[in-house]
Formats: structure tokens, C-alpha cells, sequence
């Protein structure tokens, strides 16, 4: 529903800041053309509104994303976390959301925020120090999205996820020629391994039940 209580004109407001980064709302509702006027006020060009979509539709989406964000002032518990989770995807929550207590684990499969935009900001990204890369310091501007293996053991093969990804990416660039952002796997000391993609074509994705 795109009502007051989802918050989203929150979320605008952090993606009007954002250039590089993609937004897609799906859902329907009465601040639909609020959102479109905002949007069209600030000159935006990296915000989508598509209608509702059936589950079958929606979990392809969700796939298809770099991450799953809700602001939402208020929720009874908030199924679309466990939805976004379910497909592999980090989450960034706001703390009234009561699935986001449940589920989230911070720096793990995602982030629990309150509403101070540069905060959220830094959390959907990360930044390279040199050769390192760390999560974004205070104050300044990610420029990649690191994509660890979903922390979900009922997955099969969950460990692979980051490197399959690697691997469809390439072949959608060098075989269909589909203009991508640059990306990389990486391998910590641990030998995990993780997938990492810069910002320009990073699709965050929030679902508004």
C-alpha cells in the first residue's frame, strides 16, 4: 500500500540524494501521485513504479535486486521481510518493524535503522580501501554492494550463490552483450566468498504489502 505509514516519501527523499542508486516500488495506493509529483519535482530518473504484483510475479523481482529496504513507521510484523530473506537478499529495515527484530541479523543478512537518512545511506553500501573492502565509515559514500551467501542453511547450495551470480552477470555481458555494472567475487581470509558490484546499476527493491 503506498499509505503515511509505509514511510516512503522517507525513502525518496534518500534516493533524491542518490543518484546511482535504483529504487522500485510495487504496490498501489493513495500517495501514488504524491510520490509522482516528488519524483518529478527532483528530477528523478532512477525511481520506478510498477503496479501490484502476484507473489509468482514479485519473487523473480525480488531475485533480481540487490537488496530489499522498508521504512515503515509501523508494522504488526511484516511478512515481506521473511519474503526478500527467502530469495537471499539483505535487508534493511527500519526497528518498527517486528519481523525485522525476528530475522535480521546486523552486518549479517542486514541492517536495522531508525530514520536518519545519511545512516541508511551507509548502510547500503560499501566502499575500498586500498585492496580492502570494508562497510561504509560514517560520513562518507559507498560506491559497491558486497553480496555474502544468504545465512540460510536450508538453502541448498548457498555457498555457491555469490560466485553463480558472478558467473550469470558475465555471461549476460560478454555472450548477450547487456551493459552491466563492473563486478567481482572476492575470497576473505576465512575462504568465504563473496560477490561485489559497483552502485550504477544496483536495483534496490522495496515491496510495499
Amino acid at each position: 500500500q503506498f499509505i503515511d505509514r509505509k514511510n516512503n516519501m522517507l525513502l525518496l527523499e534518500i534516493f533524491a540524494m542518490c543518484p546511482n542508486y535504483n529504487l522500485v516500488l510495487v504496490g498501489e495506493g493513495k500517495q501514488k501521485e504524491l510520490y509522482e509529483q516528488f519524483i518529478k519535482e527532483n528530477n528523478m530518473n532512477n525511481v520506478f513504479i510498477i503496479p501490484f504484483l502476484s507473489r509468482k510475479e514479485l519473487f523473480p523481482l525480488i531475485a533480481a535486486s540487490s537488496c530489499f529496504i522498508t521504512l515503515s513507521k509501523e508494522d504488526i510484523y511484516g511478512h515481506v521481510i521473511n519474503e526478500a530473506l527467502s530469495q537471499g537478499k539483505p535487508v534493511i529495515s527500519s526497528k518498527y518493524v517486528v519481523a525485522a527484530h525476528k530475522l535480521i541479523k546486523d552486518n549479517i543478512n542486514g541492517y536495522i535503522v531508525d530514520f536518519n537518512k545519511e545512516v541508511i545511506k551507509e548502510k547500503l553500501s560499501a566502499v575500498l580501501h586500498g585492496k580492502k573492502i570494508i562497510l561504509t565509515p560514517e560520513g562518507e559514500h559507498g560506491r559497491y554492494i558486497i553480496k555474502p551467501a544468504p545465512d540460510y542453511k536450508h538453502l541448498r547450495f548457498r555457498d555457491q550463490i555469490p560466485a553463480n551470480e558472478h558467473l550469470t552477470m558475465q555471461i549476460a555481458k560478454q555472450v548477450y552483450k547487456i551493459k552491466t555494472a563492473e563486478n567481482a567475487i572476492a575470497f576473505f581470509s576465512d575462504d568465504k566468498v563473496v560477490y561485489i558490484t559497483k552502485l550504477s546499476c544496483t536495483i534496490i527493491f522495496n515491496f510495499i504489502a
